[in-house]
């Protein structure tokens, strides 16, 4: 065994403190002497003094053997401190936008670790009357180093100023900060007379509506315009259309709900340069196809009409292109989602309300099902076809996709296969647009991964009752597409839809994730098949949380 001797000299020094080294109290002087039988010996940063010398000599011995010595210089220096900046994540530009969340963080440029420090932020207003609650209006608290501040928390057109401290957790309490001076956004000012929408009452299909605005005011241009439609089943709304026009034209309409006596609202949303954004409401009536003479007395009502009308304007033959794709093939998809979302708007009341079925024999409604399944079915194929180039564009495609795949019984094979492909080519796409458009807020980015896991999820839950159906147990005597495939073969197709849903899962998630910061609140999307949940926490905190996928359809994906 050897035996090491640990020797300390401090010249021109009497004393030294007194300290605990390795569980042993030691009282330093001049010349202090250690007996060790370790070859590690470690000195708390506390335990020496700022502009001091050491000199530590470590001599090693064996029995039979020459001690050797080995001598090392130690001068103790005062520490830097730390030298704080504060980074931008989101919405923190010299105009910060008060209906979005506020995110930044601490950023130590001459820290060796980030978490060798403990931060402390805290806000003021120069010129208005705010005291922040950190506990109810931030996501995060006030002693991370990332922070986020909710939306609608800050008042507008204020000035403030943000304080972060940064304190080493060990050694001398040296301590930096730094400080992020910023105004809070004005919303546009909505004009004096509302918005009106012509006609007041109208029918589906048969008549297009024009949405009038007057300009919105607000000094931070260019504003841009966004319409919604929403109803009583869709309170979220879709969008029709992105703008820099005040106006929407010609635009059609998909039916409102019976219990709401078909009561429609056409949202209005006008959006200055900083994202700050004003709301006008608009209320009609949107009759379905069926009760035109309600509304056009003079009328003929052909029940089969509509169904007609939906092929023609979706579905292309050898003679004659269809509506849907010619706006598509001359790139207007704006004009092409509003379309599709009313034509799926339509087809999903028929589903739900059943209102072809009435006097109808068996066959008539399988055929009255099949029907909606081929229009479907064009729309998805159409879509499959184009392509997104902004967030925007994707939203709205998103919107489309979403609404058309709704009813799962109408959903043919084919038709859930390239959904599937369609959603998983769109959440790449949302990963990547999320690289160019750093200043996309966080509802916009919530909007579009709901769209995407709610889409994705309508087509995996189509497969697994498909799965469910082609069962020897399965009984059923709702009407249903005829499926001639063998239960290998659905099988596999189940297969290939879940994989193509679990990477839409992973992108959307990950796109999610880069923006959110450690602390904050997770960001939960819940459908009847699919649940995900997405927070960003530091790997030594994992082990505080809960993590649950939800309930799942009977059965097990394979």
């Amino acid at each position: 065994c050897s035996r090491y001797e640990v020797n300390c000299e401090l010249p021109g020094l009497s004393n030294c403190t007194e300290e605990a080294l390795n569980g042993l109290c030691i009282i330093w002087s001049s010349d202090t002497s250690l007996i060790l039988t370790d070859t590690r010996f470690t000195v708390p940063n506390t335990a020496l003094t700022e502009y001091s010398s050491y000199l530590f000599t470590v001599t090693v011995s064996k029995e039979k053997r020459d001690p050797v010595s080995f001598s090392q210089m130690i001068i103790v220096v005062p520490a830097e401190k730390p030298n704080i900046h504060v980074l931008c994540l989101q919405n923190c530009k010299y105009k910060v936008t008060p209906n979005s969340k506020l995110s930044m963080a601490a950023h130590c440029t001459n820290c060796r670790r980030q978490s060798d420090l403990s931060f402390d932020w805290s806000i003021f207003s120069l010129d208005c009357d705010f005291t922040m609650d950190w506990a109810t209006m931030s996501l995060t608290g006030q002693y991370n180093q990332a922070v986020s501040i909710r939306s609608n928390t800050l008042p507008e057109g204020c000035s403030f100023i943000i304080i972060v401290t940064g304190v080493k957790k060990i050694g001398y309490m040296d301590s930096g900060f730094a400080t992020l001076e910023f105004t809070t956004n004005t919303p546009p000012i909505a004009p004096y007379r509302s918005c009106t929408v012509s006609p007041p009452i109208g029918v589906t299909l048969v008549d297009e509506f024009d949405i009038y605005c007057d300009n919105f005011q607000d000094n931070d241009d260019p504003l841009t315009y966004e319409f919604y439609f929403v109803t009583g089943s869709n309170s979220t709304g879709a969008l029709l259309a992105n703008t820099y026009k005040s106006e929407l034209l010609g635009v059609q309409l998909g039916p409102g709900d019976s219990e709401l006596n078909y009561t429609v609202e056409i949202h209005i949303l006008a959006t200055d340069y900083f994202q700050a954004t004003t709301i006008e409401v608009v209320k009609l009536q949107v009759y379905p196809s069926h009760m035109k003479l309600i509304v056009h007395p003079g009328a003929t009502n052909d029940t089969g009409e509509i169904m007609n009308m939906l092929e023609n304007l979706t579905m292309t033959t050898t003679n004659q292109e269809s509506k849907l794709d010619s706006m598509l093939g001359s790139g207007n998809i704006q004009a092409a989602s509003q379309l599709v979302f009313t034509v799926s708007t339509i087809l999903n009341m028929e589903s739900k309300e059943k209102t072809t079925y009435a006097n109808t024999t068996y066959n008539e409604t399988i055929a009255k099902l099949e029907q909606r399944s081929l229009i479907r079915n064009s729309i998805v194929t159409s879509l499959a076809n184009t392509g997104v180039d902004d967030l925007t564009v994707l939203k709205q495609k998103a919107w489309a996709m979403q609404s058309i795949t709704v009813e799962s019984e109408e959903l043919a094979p084919t038709t859930k296969s390239t959904a599937s492909h369609v959603f998983e080519d769109m959440s790449r796409t949302f990963m990547s647009k999320m690289e160019d458009e750093a200043d996309a807020t966080s509802e916009v980015i919530e909007v579009i991964a709901s769209l995407l896991i709610s889409g994705a999820s309508n087509v995996m839950h189509a497969s697994l009752e498909t799965l469910q159906h082609t069962s020897d147990k399965y009984k059923s005597t709702k009407p249903q597409l005829k499926d001639t495939r063998t239960h290998d073969q659905v099988t596999s197709q189940v297969k290939e839809i879940t994989y193509a849903t679990m990477n839409v899962l992973k992108d959307v998630s990950d796109a999610v994730l880069k923006n959110k910061v450690v602390g904050e609140e997770p960001t939960v999307i819940q459908t009847e098949t699919l649940s995900m949940t997405v927070m960003q926490s530091q790997p030594e905190s994992l082990g505080d949380h809960d993590f649950s996928i939800g309930s799942t359809l009977d059965g097990a994906t394979p």
